[in-house]
């Protein structure tokens, strides 16, 4: 989960999270988003994401209210 806090309208707010591939095998996952209020509201960078096992990728999610 995510917490962006309280913001006000309009307001930009980054939050990181990282992923590290655990596994014995290459993975490969992106992020889909359906409605049109996510979209809107939300960025995601990169948006899909290849890992090597014990590599780690940090993505950034950016929320504006």
């Amino acid at each position: 989960m995510l917490d962006f806090g309280d913001l006000r309208v309009g307001d930009l707010c980054d939050r990181n999270f990282i992923v590290k591939n655990i596994g014995l095998y290459k993975v490969k996952f992106s992020f889909v988003m359906k409605k049109k209020l996510f979209k809107d509201n939300f960025k995601i960078d990169p948006v899909e994401v290849e890992l090597e096992p014990g590599i780690e990728k940090s993505i950034l999610v950016r929320f504006c209210s």
